[in-house]
């Protein structure tokens, strides 16, 4: 959960919200699926397996879930916990959702967007622009991020010298 409210193109998502019914050796089965997630290009339905569990437990025959998944526009994923927990990506995220709660407020997001328009590319460049402390530029940049205002930079850890810039597309500011 921490990858889908870090990710400024997830728009919602739901856990465990839907059931997809259909036959495997001719017989009916039923699946609950993880995640459905909402995002600007689609919507996924989305499977995490633990690679620990052995396979026949851990692997779902993916080719009937995108077909019965499909009935209803959704587009099926399933992804391994490696995946899940590639680092930087992950601590990256978890430590965004630190922020999730951060106070912002319109002259912040302004001041913000005037800093980047201004030329600050990293967040160090833009907390420095903002003039405020650390903790408060934190709290602008990142909460900004978390509501898909702001792409940051997720390949490396976070830092000062993480890269930022203005979403564009549906989610302007």
């Amino acid at each position: 959960m921490y990858l889908l409210q870090a990710d400024p193109s997830v728009i919602g998502f739901q856990s465990r919200p839907h059931v997809a019914h259909y036959i495997l050796n001719g017989k009916p089965t039923s699946h609950v699926v993880a995640f459905i997630v909402q995002a600007e290009a689609a919507t996924y339905a989305v499977d995490i397996i633990d690679t620990r569990q052995k396979p026949k437990a851990r692997y779902c025959d993916a080719d009937l879930l995108t077909m019965a998944y499909g009935r209803w526009g959704i587009d099926y994923r399933c992804l391994d916990d490696r995946f899940v927990h590639l680092e930087p990506r992950f601590k990256n995220a978890v430590e965004l959702n630190r922020w999730k709660t951060a106070p912002l407020n319109r002259a912040s997001e302004l001041s913000v967007i005037e800093a980047i328009s201004n030329g600050a590319d990293t967040v160090g460049k833009v907390i420095q622009a903002i003039g405020g402390t650390e903790v408060t530029g934190l709290a602008h940049v990142y909460g900004l991020a978390l509501k898909g205002k702001l792409r940051l930079s997720m390949g490396q850890p976070l830092s000062a010298n993480t890269s930022v810039c203005l979403v564009t597309g549906r989610k302007t500011l």
